[in-house]
């Protein structure tokens, strides 16, 4: 009995910290419910990233307890390992979720009897398709039983963690308020770049460009802050989410606050000696990108989210002394920028551990950047109507000296003449780029019915030639080359056919893959429509033959066939000119029973060039779908 209960004690001393009373435990009833994990969560920090999951289950590393709300381990390259054990009664699968989407990598061990049953992983060093959810932010599966978790988290940047457990439902519900609210700030932020970047064009003043350029920077900062980049902009590109960006986005932000403030506070006039400041600053933040560079992301973490703070209550200061001073302009200014330093301080110290996580301060630098983009924006229209009392004023003054004025005027009238000129001259520049275009495409008589009556009506065509060309062996060629050697192979031998075909009088009508199809008799009728196509063909081996000597890969099978077509455009967007009919097929089977470096010719065809050229009677071929054809091999033009 007495070694029945050592062995139990050994038992429990040795698993004790991770299935006893110490393992944090999550009983899930309804999985529905979104619980919010933080308080009571084990965690471990890793300094030197040697820790392996292994060595968590052996149980021999000691582990913390989070008493407070969200888990916050502010600035820190540390690794970060997390324990607790659900017991899941609903038997829903249920997902985790970060809140944070700045996380690196983003593991989750699960673990039963000390043995790893499953694995899953996802982060922002992850391509995006191996995301379990198509979501900005980060969540993994942990499937429907009971189960101890171990995560492992890696990142440089802020390591805070709002932690979230419950059913794809309440997962996708809290995602669906996120994504709203998220979409209403963007929104507006994208709104007032515009609004101001149309004011720009009205006014042709700097400060509204220099304006934009900071809402751009802010609301890249938005979009990178909520992963909304990796999400939207750049989903198949992993490289440019790179641990570098983050600080070099806010460096920016703030550099371009700095470089708009100036200007609109006008402090060269009204605050001279702060320029030194202001330089000091702007060499701080290129510090800050240089130190991000450099590799020591902890470093930079800590320098841009100092600096920045001290830039924004600088200008805020700023804002207030020169209002005093009398400039009024200045006091939207101070309203919106006072509501950029409340989120912007709220969120620093939030990263930073000094206030608690919840949902409003860790949203509180879009809020701020929201409200001061919209009262800036009245602050910069206020500066209109500051502009038109301005004009005003100065209209008074110039009645006063009406011969000035008439000079003034005439020079004026000259001005808009001259760009009204000049804006014709462009015009017509771009009204014969839109008629080069368009005869690109279409035949010269169906690009001018198309001008004029908005659209064409499909033509039979009684008498034309139908020209067919074909690669030998594409398919087996194109193996052996790189895609842009195949490419620049095809658009080599294509251009000297356009060339050779327009030399002819033939009408190009399109290419599909290796073939190249083209028409002669059409839409002007031409008696030599089919002489004109052999002379075309022989042209066509010629230049094959030429090529296929100084290196090119090709060899060619031409067939033409005489006969009816219908021609016409399709479509509505990215219309074509094409040709339909049986002669067409009939093309395309004297060009498959053709041999390389021939020109193989029906019956029809043979009729209207035999006095013309020597031919090689083949016989009765067997055709697909056409039974057995006449047909003939072109020898050459006779003498």
């Amino acid at each position: 009995m007495n070694r029945l209960f050592l062995v139990c004690f050994l038992w429990l001393l040795i698993h004790g910290p991770f299935e006893g009373h110490a393992l944090h435990t999550i009983v899930i009833t309804n999985a529905d419910s979104l619980i919010s994990m933080g308080n009571g969560m084990e965690y471990l920090r890793d300094p030197n990233k040697t820790i392996t999951i292994e060595d968590m289950i052996s149980g021999h590393k000691p582990m913390m307890v989070n008493s407070g709300g969200f888990l916050n381990f502010e600035n820190t390259s540390d690794n970060v390992w997390l324990r607790f054990r659900v017991e899941n009664s609903s038997r829903l699968p249920l997902f985790i979720q970060s809140g944070n989407p700045e996380l690196d990598y983003f593991t989750c061990f699960g673990v039963k009897n000390n043995r790893i049953v499953w694995i899953q992983e996802c982060g922002n060093q992850y391509p995006y398709h191996k995301r379990y959810l198509s979501s900005n932010k980060l969540s993994l599966p942990l499937g429907s039983d009971s189960i101890t978790v171990y995560i492992k988290l890696e990142t440089g940047s802020s390591f805070y963690l709002p932690l979230y457990l419950g059913s794809l439902k309440a997962i996708s519900g809290m995602n669906h308020l996120d994504d709203l609210f998220n979409g209403a700030v963007i929104g507006i932020m994208l709104v007032m770049l515009l609004y101001n970047f149309f004011l720009y064009l009205a006014v042709r003043d700097r400060l509204y460009i220099q304006y934009c350029l900071y809402l751009f920077f802010s609301t890249f900062l938005m979009l990178y802050l909520e992963g909304l980049t990796y999400d939207l902009i750049w989903r198949n590109h992993l490289e440019f989410n790179n641990s570098h960006l983050a600080n070099i986005i806010v460096a920016a932000t703030a550099a371009s606050a700095l470089w708009f403030s100036s200007s609109f506070l006008r402090m060269k006039v009204n605050a001279p000696k702060l320029k030194w400041v202001n330089l000091f600053l702007f060499l701080a933040l290129l510090v800050t990108i240089m130190v991000e560079i450099w590799g020591d992301r902890l470093l930079a973490n800590q320098l841009v989210q100092g600096i920045s703070g001290v830039t924004s209550i600088y200008l805020f200061i700023t804002g207030i002394v020169l209002f005093i001073k009398g400039l009024k302009e200045a006091k939207f200014y101070i309203l919106s920028w006072g509501f950029l330093v409340a989120g912007a301080l709220i969120y620093i110290l939030t990263l930073n551990g000094v206030i608690e996580i919840n949902y409003l301060t860790l949203n509180s630098f879009q809020l701020g950047s929201m409200f001061e983009g919209v009262l800036l924006s009245f602050a910069l229209a206020d500066r209109i109507n500051t502009f038109r009392r301005e004009k005003s004023l100065a209209q008074k003054q110039a009645i006063a000296q009406a011969q000035k004025n008439e000079q003034l005027i005439r020079d004026q009238n000259k001005v808009l003449e001259d760009e009204v000129e000049k804006r014709t001259r462009q015009l017509q520049q771009e009204m014969q780029k839109s008629e080069d275009l368009l005869l690109n495409i279409l035949p010269q008589e169906v690009a001018e019915e198309l001008k004029e009556k908005g659209a064409t009506e499909a033509k039979l065509y009684n008498h034309v030639s139908v020209l067919f060309t074909d690669f030998v062996n594409f398919t087996g060629i194109g193996e052996s080359l790189s895609p842009k050697e195949l490419v620049n192979e095809i658009h080599h031998c294509f251009k000297a056919f356009d060339d050779i075909t327009e030399r002819f009088g033939l009408e190009k009508i399109k290419t599909i893959g290796d073939a190249y199809l083209a028409v002669c008799g059409m839409p002007m009728h031409d008696n030599d429509h089919a002489i004109k196509s052999v002379k075309a063909g022989l042209a066509i081996l010629d230049f094959v033959e030429n090529y296929k000597r100084q290196g090119g890969k090709f060899e060619i099978r031409i067939g033409i066939h005489s006969g009816p077509v219908v021609a016409g455009i399709v479509g509505v967007k990215k219309f074509a000119y094409d040709i339909w009919g049986d002669t067409v097929n009939m093309a395309s089977r004297m060009e498959s029973n053709s041999e390389p470096g021939k020109i193989n010719i029906s019956g029809a065809t043979y009729e209207l060039v035999k006095n013309n050229f020597s031919c090689q009677y083949r016989g009765k071929i067997e055709a697909k779908n056409k039974g057995e054809l006449d047909m003939y091999f072109v020898e050459g033009e006779n003498k």
